[in-house]
């Protein structure tokens, strides 16, 4: 097995679209709306990345084993009005359901905590949806941690818990 963690390029949109949809399906069912995930759609996922593509300041990196994208990371600036300048944020880290336990995410983690770093961000929140308990448990072993902010987010008229998390980039790293 061959891995490879790469900046992503607009050929990549697609491939990162199928991630998006397959892992969503997977990984919300029974916590997101069925509704919405049966409705997600690869086409339009992969419009709004190449829209968002050349606009963007966030850094979209992918994985490939074996030449095959599995996974893909997004990253920068954090959204959060009380965040400090040097705080960015991990939007999102997404793995092909078959690509699931075979190191795709700590090898996105690691090459995203050392970009964001070499641009001076010091710390990094997530949010995650409380009812994720696979993310909550993958983070919680990269180092992030609960910081006590929660959120509601609405999806499909579902109303669903977010909490923060939260780690230092900059210094010990427990990996």
């Amino acid at each position: 097995m061959s891995m490879l963690v790469r900046d992503a390029t607009p050929d990549d949109v697609h491939a990162i679209a199928e991630i998006h949809v397959a892992s969503w399906q997977s990984t919300y069912k029974g916590i997101v709306p069925q509704e919405f995930l049966d409705t997600m759609s690869v086409d339009d996922s992969a419009a709004r990345w190449m829209r968002s593509f050349s606009r963007t300041t966030c850094k979209l990196i992918v994985a490939e084993i074996d030449d095959v994208i599995v996974g893909w990371c997004y990253s920068g600036y954090c959204r959060d009005d009380d965040a400090h300048p040097t705080t960015a944020e991990l939007w999102a880290i997404y793995i092909h359901p078959n690509a699931i336990q075979r190191g795709v995410g700590q090898a996105l983690w690691k090459n995203a905590k050392e970009s964001l770093a070499s641009i001076g961000y010091t710390h990094v929140i997530v949010w995650v949806l409380k009812e994720n308990l696979q993310a909550i448990g993958f983070y919680s072993r990269i180092g992030l941690q609960p910081d006590g902010v929660e959120k509601t987010i609405v999806i499909h008229d579902a109303e669903l818990q977010e909490l923060r998390m939260t780690a230092e980039i900059i210094g010990k790293h427990p990996r």
